[in-house]
């Protein structure tokens, strides 16, 4: 029910439009980790579009989720498919997701601005935020490692493939 989540998936529903291209939607509705509705949804998808190789999760823990199933089902994420969420791997652990970054803190910045010029009796200006974005780490750099390992083998930065299993 967040307006955020609805104002992502109908983001992604203009984008699909602008392209040409026919949304598919997973929604859930049950919010249990051991539920496998999404697990059932995933085939689904899977099924009506044997060659989808991208997602865009709404969240990032569910994101994680995605990662973890079509990992087990032997999917490389990063490699045969790539997942898009809202939020950043944190420094020291590279899973493999494309990261959405949300600017909160421009955010929490502007809106105080704002603020602060209606208390002083002025007019509101528009802003304009900045939105970044990542891709994982193994699609770029040199010395990156060629892909993440997922879901209980996250690599440090910096370390190979090699080097974590031994």
């Amino acid at each position: 029910a967040a307006s955020s989540l609805k104002n992502r998936l109908q983001g992604y529903r203009e984008a699909m439009e602008e392209l040409g291209l026919r949304t598919m939607e997973l929604l859930l509705r049950e919010r249990k980790a051991d539920s496998s509705d999404l697990i059932q949804g995933l085939e689904t998808i899977r099924k009506e579009h044997r060659s989808s190789k991208a997602y865009l999760v709404s969240t990032e823990g569910l994101a994680y989720k995605v990662a973890s199933i079509l990992y087990h089902q032997g999917f490389r994420i990063g490699k045969d498919l790539h997942i898009a969420r809202f939020g950043l791997d944190p420094p020291y652990v590279a899973t493999g997701l494309i990261g959405i970054e949300q600017p909160h803190r421009a955010m929490g910045a502007q809106a105080t601005r704002l603020l602060l010029d209606l208390v002083k009796g002025e007019e509101p200006k528009k802003i304009e935020l900045d939105l970044s974005f990542r891709l994982p780490q193994g699609n770029h750099g040199a010395g990156s490692f060629p892909g993440s390992l997922w879901p209980n083998e996250f690599i440090l930065e910096g370390a190979n493939n090699e080097e974590k299993r031994n």
